[in-house]
């Protein structure tokens, strides 16, 4: 039975280092999200500031505009990375509580194992005892 409960054990702990490092890699997306966020709003600063310039060209304008707009499609890819990884996540999660599950359910059984045998050796022992008490008083008849 202990044995069975150690790779129990063992499959929950795999699956909850697996589930770090999902959670590892999830913050690392949502900081890159906040970069390319940060990128954007460098960009239209840019921009901003183009506007209000004397001797800006329509060039500079058209690399601002295409900067800005591939930031924002790096962003979109970036949004949908972390639903991708936050999905692993939910799953790995259920995976976690599942093998969880199965590990109390195996604990359980063995506390429940081991509550019977410690009532049979109970009952053993007190059988014993009324022998052994029924033989000496019949010793003393």
């Amino acid at each position: 039975m202990q044995t069975l409960l150690d790779q129990r054990q063992s499959i929950e702990e795999a699956l909850q280092a697996e589930l770090g490092a999902l959670l590892r890699e999830e913050s690392v997306e949502l900081l890159r999200l906040q970069q390319l966020h940060k990128r954007l709003e460098q960009a239209w600063r840019y921009f901003d500031q183009l506007s209000v310039s004397v001797d800006s060209s329509a060039t500079a304008f058209e690399v601002c505009d295409t900067w800005s707009k591939a930031l924002r499609d790096d962003i979109k890819v970036q949004i949908l990375t972390i639903e991708a990884v936050r999905s692993r996540v939910e799953i790995k999660k259920s995976e976690v509580v599942e093998a969880m599950k199965q590990r109390k359910v195996i604990e359980a059984l063995r506390d429940r194992k081991e509550r019977e045998y410690l009532r049979e050796q109970v009952l053993i022992e007190q059988n014993t005892l009324d022998e052994i008490a029924s033989l000496a008083y019949a010793r003393r008849l």
